[in-house]
């Protein structure tokens, strides 16, 4: 196979091309690469908000998906599968994120306790800022669930099978994400 047929190939064939075939893996893995890169990157800057590190993940996340294709079954969507896994790279990013944060927020403490932000209260009433803020405060699953639905437009079969659960289950977590994000959005509102 040249180039042009791996790019033409639906994703399970280059699945197996890129486990069963080792002179043909490297291409047919790439293919997938160049597929799904932009898309995943775009869901992965939209949940981290931080372009440097969804540049981390998704090569994370890639470098997950290779080390983990003998476990891709046959039959399901690549697609959703990947998202399962570029989504727990970036949950495992932002706990390490937290975890530095809270690191050097005790320690910017200690050094100037009565420092403050001026700058975000000047900015606290753009309504853009306030529903990232909104979207922001949200926890990691729940927006990631927003973002997949409402970001990336993702169908509730491919988001059920990326979570791991049923239509009906990503339908009401859908309706309860919403409403988390409306109260988030309220006045002094928080999740």
């Amino acid at each position: 196979m040249t180039e042009a047929p791996f790019a033409q190939a639906d994703d399970g064939t280059l699945v197996e091309l890129a486990r069963d075939h080792k002179e043909k893996a490297e291409t047919a893995f790439r293919a997938l690469y160049e597929r799904y890169k932009d898309e995943v990157f775009a869901f992965l800057a939209r949940l981290l908000q931080d372009d440097v590190l969804a540049e981390d993940v998704l090569q994370e996340s890639f470098f997950r998906v290779y080390k983990n294709l003998e476990r891709f079954e046959k039959g399901r969507s690549f697609r959703a599968w990947l998202y399962q896994i570029a989504r727990n790279a970036a949950l495992d990013a932002i706990r390490v994120r937290r975890k530095e944060d809270r690191l050097a927020t005790e320690a910017g403490k200690r050094a100037a306790a009565t420092d403050a932000d001026a700058s975000a209260e000047a900015e606290a009433g753009d309504e853009r800022l306030r529903a990232r803020e909104a979207l922001a405060s949200l926890p990691e699953e729940t927006r990631a669930l927003l973002i997949q639905r409402h970001g990336l437009g993702m169908k509730l079969e491919a988001l059920a099978e990326s979570f791991s659960c049923n239509e009906r289950t990503i339908r009401s977590r859908l309706v309860a994400a919403a409403a988390l994000l409306q109260r988030a959005l309220a006045p002094g509102g928080r999740p």
